[in-house]
């Protein structure tokens, strides 16, 4: 059965999801997506992985959409965490919603 790349990023949340249960996650592990503000004033996102800079966007939520087809191509799916201006991070989910 073919899937489309939506559908094995769903079925991955969903095992993610699964394993996070009843486990804290705080650790960011290098090779997970580090998403965080960038630009004149913050009003830019950008994405690094792995210490490599890979790309600047003009909302958040073009940079998870480059993610998301990121992932699809390398058939590799590591966490995603926002990075605030003050260093703060938190896990979010392909939505930029907080994975708590």
């Amino acid at each position: 059965m073919c899937y489309g790349w939506q559908d094995t990023i769903s079925e991955h949340e969903s095992e993610m999801e699964e394993m996070r249960e009843g486990e804290e996650i705080d650790e960011v592990l290098s090779d997970d997506y580090k998403v965080s503000p960038c630009g004149r004033l913050g009003a830019k996102t950008c994405v690094v992985q792995d210490g490599e800079f890979l790309g600047e966007f003009n909302t958040t939520e073009d940079a998870l959409q480059f993610i998301k087809k990121h992932m699809e191509e390398n058939q590799f799916f590591p966490s995603i965490w926002w990075i605030s201006d003050h260093g703060n991070g938190w896990m979010i989910d392909l939505e930029g919603n907080e994975i708590k």
